[in-house]
Protein backbone atom coordinates (compact mmCIF):
# COMPACT_ATOMS: atom_id res chain seq x y z
CA UNK A 1 0.00 0.00 0.00
CA UNK A 2 1.27 3.46 -0.92
CA UNK A 3 1.09 6.12 1.71
CA UNK A 4 0.55 9.77 0.69
CA UNK A 5 3.56 12.03 1.14
CA UNK A 6 3.29 14.71 3.77
CA UNK A 7 5.36 17.86 3.31
CA UNK A 8 5.97 20.53 5.89
CA UNK A 9 3.98 23.74 5.45
CA UNK A 10 6.98 25.74 4.10
CA UNK A 11 7.70 23.15 1.41
CA UNK A 12 4.05 23.07 0.30
CA UNK A 13 4.00 26.87 0.14
CA UNK A 14 7.20 26.93 -1.94
CA UNK A 15 5.84 24.29 -4.33
CA UNK A 16 2.53 26.14 -4.71
CA UNK A 17 4.33 29.43 -5.41
CA UNK A 18 6.60 27.78 -7.97
CA UNK A 19 3.61 26.09 -9.63
CA UNK A 20 1.67 29.38 -9.82
CA UNK A 21 4.70 31.16 -11.31
CA UNK A 22 5.14 28.45 -13.96
CA UNK A 23 1.43 28.51 -14.79
CA UNK A 24 1.45 32.32 -15.03
CA UNK A 25 4.47 32.24 -17.38
CA UNK A 26 2.77 29.62 -19.55
CA UNK A 27 -0.45 31.65 -19.76
CA UNK A 28 1.57 34.79 -20.60
CA UNK A 29 3.32 32.99 -23.48
CA UNK A 30 -0.04 31.78 -24.82
CA UNK A 31 -1.59 35.26 -24.63
CA UNK A 32 1.38 36.93 -26.33
CA UNK A 33 1.37 34.27 -29.05
CA UNK A 34 -2.33 34.77 -29.68
CA UNK A 35 -1.93 38.55 -29.87
CA UNK A 36 0.78 38.49 -32.53
CA UNK A 37 -0.13 40.27 -35.76
CA UNK A 38 0.84 37.36 -38.01
CA UNK A 39 3.71 39.10 -39.83
CA UNK A 40 5.67 35.87 -39.85
CA UNK A 41 2.93 34.17 -41.87
CA UNK A 42 2.87 36.93 -44.46
CA UNK A 43 6.65 36.85 -44.85
CA UNK A 44 6.48 33.10 -45.44
CA UNK A 45 3.94 33.58 -48.23
CA UNK A 46 6.17 36.14 -49.94
CA UNK A 47 8.94 33.59 -50.30
CA UNK A 48 6.85 31.27 -52.48
CA UNK A 49 8.07 31.13 -56.10
CA UNK A 50 5.84 32.47 -58.86
CA UNK A 51 4.99 30.12 -61.69
CA UNK A 52 3.78 32.55 -64.33
CA UNK A 53 2.99 36.08 -65.31
CA UNK A 54 -0.18 37.90 -66.23
CA UNK A 55 -0.22 40.59 -68.92
CA UNK A 56 -3.28 42.56 -69.99
CA UNK A 57 -3.38 44.18 -73.43
CA UNK A 58 -5.90 45.10 -76.06
CA UNK A 59 -5.77 44.29 -79.75
CA UNK A 60 -5.84 41.39 -82.16
CA UNK A 61 -3.22 38.67 -81.99
CA UNK A 62 -2.44 36.73 -85.15
CA UNK A 63 0.47 34.43 -85.98
CA UNK A 64 3.30 35.99 -87.98
CA UNK A 65 3.54 33.10 -90.43
CA UNK A 66 -0.17 32.93 -91.19
CA UNK A 67 -0.84 32.81 -94.92
CA UNK A 68 -4.02 34.09 -96.54
CA UNK A 69 -5.26 32.98 -99.92
CA UNK A 70 -6.16 35.89 -102.19
CA UNK A 71 -8.60 35.06 -104.96
CA UNK A 72 -9.35 37.84 -107.47
CA UNK A 73 -12.87 38.25 -108.83
CA UNK A 74 -11.50 38.31 -112.40
CA UNK A 75 -8.47 36.67 -114.00
CA UNK A 76 -5.67 38.32 -115.93
CA UNK A 77 -2.04 39.42 -115.79
CA UNK A 78 -0.83 41.64 -113.01
CA UNK A 79 -0.25 45.17 -114.24
CA UNK A 80 1.03 46.69 -110.97
CA UNK A 81 1.92 45.26 -107.55
CA UNK A 82 1.83 47.72 -104.63
CA UNK A 83 3.32 45.54 -101.90
CA UNK A 84 6.35 43.33 -101.45
CA UNK A 85 6.62 39.88 -99.93
CA UNK A 86 6.53 40.09 -96.13
CA UNK A 87 4.67 43.44 -95.98
CA UNK A 88 1.75 43.77 -93.58
CA UNK A 89 -1.57 44.50 -95.23
CA UNK A 90 -5.06 45.26 -93.97
CA UNK A 91 -8.43 44.03 -95.20
CA UNK A 92 -9.59 45.99 -98.26
CA UNK A 93 -6.11 47.40 -99.04
CA UNK A 94 -5.24 47.57 -102.75
CA UNK A 95 -2.28 45.25 -103.28
CA UNK A 96 -2.24 44.84 -107.07
CA UNK A 97 -3.97 45.80 -110.33
CA UNK A 98 -4.88 43.25 -112.95
CA UNK A 99 -4.32 44.04 -116.64
CA UNK A 100 -7.37 43.05 -118.58
CA UNK A 101 -7.70 44.21 -122.18
CA UNK A 102 -11.36 43.19 -122.36
CA UNK A 103 -12.29 45.49 -119.44
CA UNK A 104 -10.50 48.45 -121.07
CA UNK A 105 -12.24 47.85 -124.37
CA UNK A 106 -15.65 47.89 -122.76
Amino acid sequence: MIRPMHFPHRVRLALATRLRGTAAAFVLVLVLGACSSGHADRQGDAALPTTGSRIAAGGLVEPVNEERVIIPQISGRLDRVYIEEGDSVTAGQLIAEIENAELRAA
